[in-house]
């Protein structure tokens, strides 16, 4: 078995959790599976056996049994694009909706492929032809433990996302200083990770903000992917606010699988991870934002306790790693 990664948009996204997952499902089956790479990733040292291929002609030297592509809407992906319907069996979509020269491209040749596999309904909807099937992906470890909710004192919020504009962290940022003003007592942490040259503008936003807001209320934490339970642990609720094209953010899982509510933008595969439960969703903008944080912190704690219970289910029986697995296997 041969898998490739193709992920043109930076590191600890998405796509390289997807191959992490299939990582593990071959390593438990035994199956021998090489891994390649365009690029240095921030998998490496769990994937012990990767390897990096440049993006030279090396990379069509090889077919391959699986890709996993995150898709651009950009020339350089289209190059890629190419690729993949010549050079392997499947292909794996994590994040991406057609450009319109894609989309035609995708209708001439997505016979040559066995079957495309998508990430989130929606992701899946938007693509034309026969041959694909959907197979969320998902999370292992699920994270479990006791958790340290504060039962007084101020709700304590997260979002861990990358410094991407269309992630939402100024729109995030302008809800809460709404949120302040109406008097709540609410700490907002923002956990994040740089995507070279693309964050210096928006990290010095955030930067300046939170000198601005001061750290009782707005405090940042750098790249401590391997400590983020340590976030986890003490949170009341999550936050995604992605503004466009997130179909599958994962942690939106990671927050379920921790049993920590979370409130998320009604965009890609939000909608269906939370069950289209209007309390949990918000429109694309501050106001609405804010207002569905403000209804949450209204909540009784049984309500909580009840929209909690009731995401961990869906996660078990929907999304679960098995479930990955499954869908890996029979259909890959």
């Amino acid at each position: 078995m041969r898998v490739l990664l193709i992920d043109l948009d930076g590191n600890q996204g998405g796509a390289e959790k997807i191959l992490t997952q299939v990582y593990y499902v071959y390593r438990e089956e035994g199956i021998k599976c090489d891994f390649f790479t365009v690029r240095d990733s921030w998998f490496s040292k769990e994937i012990r056996d990767i390897n990096t291929i440049r993006i030279d002609k090396n990379i069509v030297n090889l077919e391959y049994d699986l890709i996993i592509y995150n898709n651009k809407k950009s020339l350089k992906s289209l190059v890629f694009f190419k690729i993949l319907f010549y050079k392997s069996k499947h292909v794996y979509y994590s994040h991406g909706y057609l450009s319109f020269i894609q989309s035609i491209m995708y209708r001439l040749l997505e016979p040559l492929l066995n079957k495309s596999v998508f990430v989130s309904k929606s992701l899946y909807d938007s693509y034309p032809g026969r041959n694909k099937i959907l197979v969320h992906n998902s999370i292992k470890p699920i994270y479990s433990g006791n958790r340290n909710r504060n039962v007084k004192g101020a709700i304590n919020a997260f979002m861990w996302a990358q410094l991407r504009e269309w992630k939402g962290h100024v729109m995030l940022i302008e809800s809460f200083k709404l949120l302040w003003d109406y008097g709540l007592d609410i700490k907002l942490n923002l956990v994040y990770t740089t995507a070279g040259s693309e964050s210096n503008k928006l990290l010095e936003y955030i930067r300046n903000e939170a000198v601005s807001i001061g750290k009782e209320r707005l405090e940042l934490h750098e790249n401590i992917d391997n400590h983020l339970d340590l976030i986890y642990q003490k949170a009341d609720l999550a936050i995604s606010s992605s503004i466009k094209d997130d179909p599958f953010p994962t942690i939106i899982l990671e927050s379920i699988g921790m049993k920590i509510p979370i409130i998320a933008t009604r965009v890609g595969g939000c909608v269906e991870m939370l069950n289209n439960d209007e309390r949990l969703l918000a429109d694309i903008n501050q106001e609405d934002l804010a207002n569905k944080i403000m209804e949450f912190s209204l909540l009784s704690r049984s309500e909580i306790d009840r929209i909690i219970s009731s995401n961990y289910s869906r996660l078990i029986n929907e999304f679960s790693y098995q479930n990955f697995k499954n869908g890996i296997l029979n259909n890959l």
